[in-house]
């Protein structure tokens, strides 16, 4: 009688698990007669009631009244933020927040884009500031009551990254 080839392998499995079994039982059984003689470490159970100190919270920050929400958003990210208030149907002024957006990125710092095309967007820009003018790039501190530096009309990268990191 032969037997099937999965049959063996089935065969040689069990084989091969029954001697590992045994070699286990004689590496872990240290002499004695009986397997009675087996010694098992006590448990410890340790409580732990102590907690881990608590971090302190930072304290909350406080911005000025009356900020555009995009600009109230930024400086709750950033302590210097990039704003530029420009209008989108110009051209120009789309140079000017370009070049504002890569300035702010050099220095590090938030950015903001005051769209004042928008009627909402610029009520609320002129009651932060009365300077409405476009395109103007502000460099805006924490509390955020009045710009830091204000850059009227085109401007490049460099001088915006100049002047948020004087801002500093």
């Amino acid at each position: 009688m032969t037997l099937s080839t999965p049959v063996k392998i089935v065969v040689l499995a069990a084989l091969a698990v029954a001697l590992g079994l045994g070699g286990l039982l004689l590496l872990t059984h240290k002499g004695g007669s009986s397997p009675s003689t087996l010694a098992v470490p006590p448990v410890h159970h340790v409580a732990v009631h102590a907690r881990a100190a608590a971090k302190p919270r930072p304290a909350p920050i406080s911005l000025a009244g009356g900020l555009p929400p995009a600009l109230h958003h930024a400086l709750l990210m950033s302590r210097e933020v990039v704003a530029v208030v420009y209008s989108s149907n110009v051209a120009t002024d789309r140079a000017v927040l370009t070049a504002a957006r890569a300035g702010a990125h050099a220095a590090r710092v938030g950015f903001v884009s005051l769209n004042v095309f928008d009627n909402r967007t610029a009520t609320a820009v002129s009651a932060w500031t009365s300077n409405i003018a476009t395109p103007t790039v502000y460099v805006v501190q924490r509390p955020g009551n009045s710009p830091v530096y204000s850059i009227v009309g085109p401007t490049d990268p460099d001088t915006v990254a100049q002047a948020a990191l004087a801002a500093r």
